[in-house]
């Protein structure tokens, strides 16, 4: 298993694997992120499963920038879709 800590901003989206993960509001210390359409809320120090093997936890908020660490296996990509276009 590999960790990656990334920082993301209201309306964001990360590719993992082959799922869209956004980061649709931020407010207090809770988050609503968007996997493929359904919105789950999750709060600072807990984690959302996004497939088998495969985590996101947030791990703190500061302003409008979320971060986010990532644990999953070596052989699932995980990439700013910004970086896509």
């Amino acid at each position: 298993m590999t960790k990656l800590v990334l920082t993301r901003k209201s309306g964001e989206s990360i590719l993992v694997g082959d799922q869209v993960l956004k980061l649709a509001y931020v407010g207090g210390d809770q988050v609503k992120l968007e996997l493929d359409g359904i919105a789950e809320r999750v709060n600072v120090g807990n984690d959302m499963q996004i497939s088998p093997g495969v985590s996101v936890k947030v791990t703190s908020i500061q302003f409008r920038d979320v971060r986010f660490v990532f644990d999953a296996p070596r052989e699932v990509a995980i990439v700013r879709t910004e970086l896509l276009k």
